[in-house]
């Protein structure tokens, strides 16, 4: 977690020369972005553990029903309008199942499931804009994103069978990195009456998460587990953005695919 702040920090220190100039030339951009969504991250992946066990090979962990959601502000400069970098802060929830299996004499075995659900600060940066002018007034654009959040919880974890009735206190230290790229086209329809204008958009959004999870647990000695997972998404995106004036607009938009999402944004020119 530190060595993720720590990069984050030296980041916004960096930019602070270039938001002084924003000031100046009022191009800052500042939006407040809300999202839900339901991830296919149905991951499995070898799990170190600290104790042996009577498994006869490995144990695997897996991970599954992901649900994701945020509450974002994002604070941009506008270079120009192929070029808008940007920090993003704010809460990021992340809920899940894992469960733990194993191989034994009597094949494979479910000995465990844990339900995770907490949310902390998720911090990133990121970058947007035009790519392209294309025929009948459509535009190709594009947002990058990298953003990350470590949270430490506590969960019950369940022993497989139930009758065994031996829930566990579970110790629960989870770090997320999400790597998001899309690509959009929009066309801009003037209004000009009530609102300036409103640009429907549709594009394909790439996403790839890695995670690693550790878990202490204790029955009758300590168990630790640890293990990393990774997933590449691609989904469909559609919705549509209201320019309410020069400053103000709204969006509403989501994803379809590998990852179903919906996303609410307002922003703010400065």
């Amino acid at each position: 977690m530190r060595k993720f702040l720590t990069i984050l920090s030296i980041i916004s220190f960096l930019l602070l020369p270039i938001l002084g100039m924003a000031a100046e030339t009022n191009n800052i951009i500042t939006e407040l972005e809300i999202s839900k969504a339901d991830q296919e991250m149905k991951a499995i992946t070898p799990v170190s553990i600290s104790i042996p066990l009577f498994l006869s090979a490995g144990l695997v962990s897996e991970i599954s029903d992901m649900e994701v959601s945020s509450q974002l502000v994002l604070i941009g400069y506008k270079i120009s309008e192929n070029l808008i970098p940007y920090a993003v802060i704010g809460n990021r929830e992340i809920g899940f199942t894992r469960s733990l299996i194993g191989n034994s004499s009597f094949g494979s075995l479910v000995l465990a499931s844990t339900e995770i659900k907490d949310n902390d600060i998720a911090l990133g940066i990121g970058a947007k804009g035009k790519l392209a002018d294309l025929p009948e007034g459509i535009v190709l654009g594009y947002d990058v994103r990298y953003s990350g959040v470590n949270i430490d919880t506590s969960a019950i974890t369940s022993l497989i069978p139930t009758w065994i009735g031996l829930p566990l206190a579970t110790d629960v230290a989870l770090e997320q990195r999400v790597l998001e790229a899309s690509l959009i086209a929009s066309k801009e329809i003037i209004i000009d009456k009530m609102i300036e204008s409103i640009t429907p958009y549709l594009g394909i959004k790439y996403t790839e998460v890695a995670l690693n999870i550790k878990n202490d647990s204790n029955i009758f000695v300590n168990i630790g587990t640890e293990a990393n997972y990774d997933a590449d998404m691609t989904s469909m995106l559609a919705g549509i953005s209201i320019k309410v004036n020069d400053r103000v607009s709204v969006a509403l938009g989501g994803t379809f695919g590998d990852e179903d999402s919906i996303v609410g944004k307002v922003s703010y020119k400065f």
